[in-house]
């Protein structure tokens, strides 16, 4: 081995040969006893931040009790077993299982290659049962520690003081029963102002800058306005706006408030190399502000918002990885009887907005025709099915009552494989296929359309469902569904000559509003009757570029509006507010107007029979409220009167304020010009001034 200096003196009479030193360059190369005094830190701080620790070790690794014991010549058989159940939630790279006299002692070590994983599997596998006799006990390797030394000077934890928010429905109270809607406005920061629906125009109950630094969200039931920060979620209520709760969660990207308003999942996409980011979606607790359970990012399932979906009491949620559907139950938030299913091909679900039911689908898969299904929950067993074949896709579509469940599937005549084993679909036809849930045995029937289906909605309650089928020409057909006699039958078709592509039925059914949204001619609004006899167009409008479209709980008022949000935009931003019958009641501009959402209500407390009792006596309850609104019409102008009274009085005091003011002053002018300027116009003389214009000019010749 040649010495520092001679490998010095070599590599300078090779570079002299070659040309590539000049002889009188300086020498940089270091001496030997020179010591470098920079760290490693400082030249690879960023590749030793990653250098795992002991503790990052002892997180990626999980205990498991409750093992089977078994002797050499079944060890492998429950090696096999095991590593599918727990490779299952992530890379495991190493399973060990202790022995005493060739026996396994009941426990083993699984070490995953990273901490979300390991805390996944520890969570869902937390008693799992591998069989009657034997039951998983599944911990962190980390919190053996963390336990065995736990502090002896502990005690429990304080209960919180409650704080009184008041009454959080307080707006039900309203004596009018005016609805409210918040209006988004601005480019951050925002500006959000809650109105009431008051007549004859809004009156602003609060508005704040910067309340939000998104998209502002009511909760499903009205309880709750929630607001995004940097550093989370949070929920305002009450008369005044009061924040009642805040979510911790950095730089949350997406949440969602579930129908019964218990829980609240907030997700955070990792970025960059954290894509195993442990804690990336959260569930809530609404009213306590708990976090409940944790998740990390899985790119499986984490495709389409919301990640996780919820049955309607909050009972149950559930989410699809690969082939399999896991549905855990809160408040343990732990999966059904312990383990997911396996349903080969499934692609989505929809849970019933009425009873712990989802609705499903599965794909073709090799010779195996697809499927559409209904499945009831925790039994997981399904309560009807159909096969179908030829299938290339499906959408679920769940009426509000729950009554009724619609599959759209679409159907191939031919199917041709591309590259990266994706299928090019021809010929494609349209299949309805309508379970009749309250049915006996759950009946199933069968529409096939023939045209392009661009729409599908269910009125809210009752027995009709509408589509907008076509593609050049657009053809409303409205249908009625019975269960008894399984039936369903055309009410009416209505060619539309201007393209309309969604469908908005009011909350309370019966009125129906046809709208071209989102393209370069939107605008299109129809707004169509189907509570008579008749399906009647009661009046065709225009809103030019309209982006969004909302109904009000009550389903007498629809807001149509531009938002700035929208890359579709093609016309001024603000918003429109019309009766259920067509008729233009508000046209509201708004600067850089971003958002209009009305105020959900709760379900109403009254019974079926004692809605029924109403609507008998609606006529009696009519000519009370027109009265009603007559004389708050009435009060509204004398309103408007006594503040025009008000400001006049006002100015004329302060006109004559300013005269008495002037004529104090008036010493202090003329001694600052000299003379008294105020008679200067009286004394002044007149002068008067003959002008003279050619208008034309002719010549005369003999």
């Amino acid at each position: 081995m040649v010495s520092g200096e001679r490998s010095d003196k070599v590599a300078k009479d090779r570079a002299r040969i070659t040309g590539a030193v000049d002889e009188d360059e300086p020498d940089f190369s270091d001496p030997e006893d020179y010591v470098d005094n920079v760290t490693d830190e400082e030249l690879l701080g960023d590749l030793l931040s990653d250098r795992p620790t002991e503790e990052d070790i002892g997180q990626s690794i999980v205990i498991v009790d409750g093992v089977p014991k078994v002797g050499p010549d079944r060890l492998g058989k429950l090696k096999t077993i095991m590593s599918k159940i727990f490779s299952k939630f992530g890379q495991v790279l190493n399973e060990y299982y202790p022995l005493e006299n060739d026996t396994t002692k009941g426990y083993a070590f699984v070490a995953y290659a990273s901490k979300a994983n390991a805390e996944e599997a520890a969570s869902v596998l937390n008693g799992y049962k591998l069989d009657k006799s034997h039951t998983f006990t599944v911990n962190l390797f980390c919190d053996l520690e963390k336990y065995r030394n736990a502090d002896e000077d502990w005690s429990p934890p304080e209960p919180r003081p409650y704080k009184d928010h008041g009454n959080l429905l307080a707006w039900l109270l309203n004596d009018e029963c005016y609805d409210q809607f918040v209006i988004q406005a601005g480019c951050n920061p925002f500006t959000i102002g809650a109105y009431w629906n008051s007549l004859p125009e809004p009156s602003l109950i609060c508005e704040k800058k910067n309340w939000s630094e998104a998209a502002i969200q009511w909760s499903p039931q009205g309880t709750y306005l929630a607001t995004v920060h940097a550093k989370g979620i949070a929920f305002w209520g009450g008369m005044n706006f009061d924040q009642i709760v805040r979510f911790g969660h950095p730089l949350v990207g997406l949440f969602d408030i579930i129908s019964c308003e218990q829980y609240l999942v907030t997700f955070n996409e990792p970025k960059g190399q954290d894509k195993d980011v442990a804690d990336c979606l959260k569930i809530w607790d609404t009213r306590t502000g708990d976090l409940k359970r944790v998740f990390p990012f899985m790119s499986n399932v984490c495709k389409f918002w919301p990640y996780l979906k919820w049955s309607h009491d909050g009972k149950y949620f559930a989410f699809i990885r690969d082939d399999t559907l896991s549905i855990f139950e809160t408040p343990s938030f732990t999966l059904v009887d312990k383990k997911s299913m396996t349903i080969e091909g499934i692609r989505d679900f929809q849970w019933s907005p009425t009873e712990n039911y989802i609705a499903y689908w599965v794909a073709e898969r090799d010779q195996a025709p697809g499927r559409v299904a209904l499945m009831k929950v925790p039994e997981k067993t399904d309560l009807r099915s159909k096969n179908m074949f030829n299938m290339a896709e499906a959408v679920i579509h769940w009426q509000k009552s729950g009554d009724n469940l619609c599959f759209k599937v679409d159907r191939y005549g031919k199917k041709k494989e591309e590259k990266y084993g994706e299928f090019k679909y021809t010929n494609i036809s349209h299949h309805l296929e309508i379970f009749h849930v309250r049915g006996k045995e759950i009946p199933v029937s069968t529409l096939e359309i023939k045209d392009t289906v661009q729409a599908i909605a269910w009125e809210p309650y009752g027995t009709k469902f509408a589509t907008i089928q076509g593609d050049l020409k657009c053809f409303i057909h409205f249908y009625s569904v019975r269960s008894d006699p399984t039936v369903v039958t055309t009410i009416k078709v209505l060619e539309q000559k201007q393209q309309v592509n969604s469908i908005f039925w009011a909350p309370t059914g019966h009125h129906v509003l046809f709208a071209g949204l989102r393209t370069p001619l939107s605008g299109t609004l129809v707004f169509v009757d189907t509570s008579g006899s008749d399906v009647v167009v009661c009046n065709q409008q225009e809103h030019t570029g309209v982006t969004d479209i909302e109904w009000d709980p009550s389903g007498r008022y629809v807001v149509t509006s531009v938002s700035i949000w929208s890359s579709t935009r093609s016309a001024d931003c603000g918003y429109m507010i019309w009766n259920f019958q067509g008729r233009l009641l508000q046209r509201k501009p708004v600067e850089e107007f971003c958002r209009f959402s009305w105020r959900p209500r709760p379900r109403s407390l009254l019974s079926d029979a004692e809605m029924k009792k109403v609507k008998r006596n609606l006529k009696k309850y009519t000519e009370m409220f027109e009265e009603r609104d007559r004389l708050n019409l009435l009060k509204a102008s004398e309103e408007v009167v006594r503040r025009r009274r008000e400001m006049f009085e006002e100015f004329q005091e302060l006109r004559e304020q300013r005269h008495r003011e002037w004529l104090a002053e008036r010493d202090i002018r003329i001694r600052l010009r000299g003379r008294d300027v105020d008679d200067d116009a009286l004394d002044s003389d007149s002068y008067e001034i003959e002008t003279e214009t050619l208008l034309s000019e002719q010549t005369f010749q003999d």
